[in-house]
């Protein structure tokens, strides 16, 4: 056991520290998920160092030997740690919905001050709801056999009806967010399928939505004749004149006139290219609309289209693919580690064949708070298995670290 809790705290120490440190100086993970994934950092790094040793210590030591005060801390920071963390997976989880499912409606009402204002609201509701565990808990002194006294931590039973504070507990700390949770990452799983569907739709007929497109179109143009090509619906207008070329090492000039029409839209523009005095005149791009139009001005000019918007839009539902699929880990990871000690709470209250002195109570219950601790270690490990900006964040500042003590404030 002294083993397991070591790693467990080195975990939640060292682990959460080092998310709470990266996604502070690295700028590229300056987002409003990851300012919540440190908050729960924060919640993480109390319980590794305000719970896990201090709940060793209770099955090591025949008595509580760390005083009053840190047995009200110690019983305080479980549960704040507890409760913020589950209503920060709430807010994360409400935040990715409307962010994906409702964009224009998030811009407008989840202003990152609001979203700053949710999160010191729930540490302040976390910190209230804890609160009373400052006046519940005590440590006593019991007289034993022999003249020997033990000193234990613990609440006060007579001050409140434990059973319906810990039935309280499952059904608003647990089962209610879960439940919420599910539905709503349901509904991101089932808004993003949906995307990529729109997005892989080949471009037939007149229909509206997002379409798959090819990431460039290139053909060749003779000169001074008009072209006309159509690209999926998008008819492209083109006349190349050539002013004459004199020689080999004798400038030439280009004047290029290109159109889009789309039934959506009607994009023009007009480019001279300067005198240059190569033969060869290099590329000039053009943005139209969510296109980029490349004219080559070589002897048979080459007119490419690139087709930036489906590869952009791609690159954003995969990122919040993965980004929703780690969050999902991370409930789940929550939701499985959490359950021991819950489920050992019922069975104590509703079993009549639970015995608090059973040699496999004694055993149960230690293993218990250790899953439930395990998993403010484990966060960190799911962040840098399952996003690759963590991943590089925690290495840059790892190495510079070891190269320069002060060069982490460079990231």
């Amino acid at each position: 056991f002294i083993t397991l809790y070591a790693v467990v705290f080195s975990l939640c120490f060292f682990g959460n520290l080092l998310v709470i440190l990266v996604v502070t100086l690295s700028r590229r993970l300056r987002s409003i998920t990851n300012f919540f994934l440190a908050n729960l950092a924060v919640a993480d790094l109390c319980v590794g160092t305000f719970c896990v040793f201090q709940n060793l210590s209770t099955y090591l030591c025949d008595s509580w030997i760390l005083g009053d005060t840190m047995c009200k801390l110690y019983q305080f920071v479980h549960s704040l740690s507890y409760t913020a963390s589950i209503f920060i997976l709430v807010v994360i989880c409400t935040e990715r919905y409307f962010a994906i499912i409702h964009p224009i409606t998030c811009k407008q009402i989840l202003t990152p001050t609001r979203l700053v204002l949710v999160i010191v609201m729930v540490w302040l509701m976390s910190a209230a709801y804890s609160a009373p565990r400052f006046f519940w808990v005590k440590t006593f002194v019991n007289h034993l056999d022999n003249n020997v006294t033990e000193t234990i931590c613990a609440p006060q039973r007579n001050k409140y009806n434990s059973k319906l504070f810990d039935v309280i507990n499952f059904v608003v700390l647990y089962l209610a967010p879960l439940c919420v949770m599910t539905v709503l990452y349901s509904l991101i799983a089932v808004g993003l399928w949906h995307s990529s569907r729109v997005l892989q739709r080949p471009c037939h007929g007149g229909g509206g939505g997002l379409c798959q497109r090819p990431a460039s179109v290139r053909f060749k143009l003779d000169r001074g004749a008009p072209s006309q090509v159509s690209v999926h619906g998008t008819r492209i207008n083109i006349t190349y004149d050539n002013c004459g070329i004199r020689g080999a090492n004798i400038s030439m000039c280009a004047r290029a006139s290109i159109s889009m029409r789309s039934s959506t839209r009607i994009s023009s523009i007009n480019r001279e290219c300067e005198p240059t005095r190569p033969a060869r005149t290099p590329a000039r791009t053009i943005a139209l609309c969510d296109s980029q139009v490349s004219v080559h001005g070589d002897r048979r000019p080459c007119v490419t289209v690139h087709n930036s918007s489906t590869s952009s839009s791609h690159n954003v539902l995969r990122a919040r693919r993965g980004v929703v699929r780690m969050l999902i880990v991370v409930v789940l990871a929550f939701a499985l580690c959490n359950l021991p000690f819950h489920a050992r709470k019922m069975w104590q209250y509703w079993s009549p064949s639970y015995h608090s002195t059973s040699t496999f109570s004694k055993l149960f219950t230690p293993v218990t708070f250790l899953i439930t601790y395990f998993n403010s270690g484990v966060n960190p490990l799911l962040y840098a298995f399952m996003s690759r900006n963590f991943r590089k964040g925690m290495r840059e500042l790892v190495c510079c670290a070891l190269r320069d003590p002060g060069g982490a404030k460079a990231l």
